[in-house]
């Protein structure tokens, strides 16, 4: 008999979660849908898998990652239906979570926490970039005049970067929370750092050719995103749009097949009906 399949609780790394014989539920068929929107913002509330599902996307379009792909993506439907678009990426990742919620530090901590990203991901795809991006990147400080550089300079390559942002309004919310909205306005809605790196975003996306191919942000909230980018009038907000309800969460017939599963091996003893019934009165939306 097989393994068990572990709950993968508080996992958030496809690549860990699909080798390791967790319980996934498979979401890849997502993929061909979201490729039809380059810039792309989802918000959701948290524990929903909003990062692990941007670990699947960091995963599928890595460049560096093409000849694994089987390894990867076993079990999944994506591997028996890829789209032209895997592999093809220089998969750029930030997790704002990491940000410290400090007023005083919360600015240098922001540019320092991007500053290490965009080094990691010099080094990382150093072999796709073109040699006058490293000369000019080191005459540049500030981690969006870095992003700008970046960008600029593969608006001529054949490699185009795939930027995922994770937690986007993580810092913001606990600012907005804990010091009040003068400190929020100031990051935000004022000439800020914050607010720059995303009109560098904005700017980014525009024109032909440019370096920054697709962008995909998720968060809990649209408040912080309105402030920075008027409603992120760069892309689409999928949030409301029934295509992608069950792109995150769990639906009613992924709960039945994991009540289904852990029953059949001997892991749950208990009525399902029962189990369904409970789960629909309290977690139901």
């Amino acid at each position: 008999m097989d393994k068990i399949k572990r709950i993968p609780y508080g996992k958030s790394d496809f690549e860990t979660v699909n080798k390791q014989n967790d319980y996934y539920v498979d979401k890849t068929m997502f993929i061909p849908l979201i490729e039809a929107t380059p810039f792309i913002f989802l918000i959701r509330p948290r524990r929903f898998g909003k990062s692990l599902f941007l670990s699947t996307l960091q995963s599928y379009y890595d460049i560096k990652k093409k000849e694994r792909f089987e390894e990867f993506y076993k079990g999944t439907w994506i591997l028996q239906n890829p789209t032209e678009e895997r592999s093809k990426y220089l998969v750029m990742y930030f997790n704002f979570s990491a940000i410290l919620k400090d007023k005083d530090k919360v600015q240098d901590d922001f540019n320092n926490y991007c500053l290490i990203v965009l080094d990691k991901f010099i080094y990382k795809y150093r072999d796709y970039l073109p040699q006058r991006l490293h000369d000019k990147i080191a005459l540049v400080n500030t981690a969006h005049e870095k992003l700008h550089v970046i960008a600029t300079e593969l608006s001529e390559s054949d490699y185009k970067i795939y930027l995922l942002i994770d937690e986007y309004d993580n810092f913001t919310n606990t600012l907005l929370t804990d010091f009040g909205e003068g400190e929020y306005k100031r990051i935000t809605r004022q000439a800020g750092y914050f607010k720059q790196f995303f009109t560098n975003l904005k700017l980014l996306t525009s024109g032909s050719g440019s370096g920054l191919a697709r962008l995909f942000i998720t968060g809990v909230s649209p408040v912080t995103m309105d402030d920075v980018t008027s409603g992120f009038n760069i892309g689409d907000n999928i949030s409301t749009d029934l295509a992608f309800n069950d792109l995150l969460g769990f639906s009613e017939n992924d709960v039945s097949d994991i009540l289904d599963y852990y029953i059949s091996v001997g892991e749950l003893n208990i009525d399902k009906v029962e189990a369904m019934t409970i789960i629909k009165k309290w977690y139901d939306h």
